[in-house]
């Protein structure tokens, strides 16, 4: 599975793990998976947290009041999972697939928490932003909305497979960022993504010059 995350959300795996063995656990819970997260995140997850005011020491907080500090050092070695953080993953890979989206991201993940409601980072989020509900609808919403201008463009273009997933990645990556551009700018959600939209152009058109610059190689 390690293949289908994006290089972001390993690295919010990484600080998983070494947020379990700073709090003495023997395993990596959904509440490591929340405190990664809240380190690395993406434009869109850390749009989500700004929105429920919260920040990495309310996180932090909330998690050492829920969850005790274990008792020793843990030795070296690979850390479990434990059976709700592999759901999480497991739903954050559904929601990746979904999308069409090739490797799951950091968006994904908080989306993945989100939905295994019994996981302790659930409850956290669920003690600290009274409509985490609605904030996380709106981070499912602007992925839609960014995957289908992409495979607007990309979809038309008669490419192999591995063509278009990579250029999948470039463009999303891209308009990403031009979104992330327009919230600092705008500081809401659905005018940053109308902008985004109207600086990524027209994907008819995006669609015509991809297959124009297409190498003969990849034609399908």
């Amino acid at each position: 599975m390690a293949n289908n995350f994006s290089e972001a959300a390993r690295k919010v795996l990484d600080l998983a793990e070494h947020e379990a063995r700073d709090l003495h656990h023997e395993f990596i819970g959904t509440e490591h998976i929340l405190l990664g997260l809240i380190q690395v995140g993406s434009a869109m997850v850390t749009d989500a947290f700004k929105a429920l005011g919260i920040g990495a020491a309310e996180v932090r907080q909330e998690i050492q009041r829920l969850v005790q500090r274990g008792p020793k050092h843990i030795a070296t070695g690979a850390l479990p999972m434990t059976p709700r953080a592999k759901r999480a993953i497991e739903l954050a890979s559904d929601e990746s697939a979904f999308m069409n989206v090739p490797s799951i991201a950091p968006e994904h993940l908080l989306l993945g928490l989100y939905r295994e409601r019994e996981g302790v980072a659930a409850r956290v989020l669920q003690n600290l932003g009274q409509h985490i509900g609605q904030v996380v609808e709106a981070v499912f919403r602007n992925l839609r909305a960014q995957m289908h201008l992409v495979e607007r463009a990309v979809g038309p273009v008669p490419a192999s497979t591995g063509w278009k997933q990579g250029t999948r990645e470039e463009l999303f990556a891209h308009l990403t960022a031009i979104y992330r551009e327009e919230y600092e700018r705008l500081h809401n959600p659905a005018a940053a993504m109308n902008e985004a939209a109207s600086r990524f152009g027209d994907s008819s058109e995006l669609a015509q010059e991809l297959t124009g610059v297409l190498p003969a190689s990849e034609r399908r």
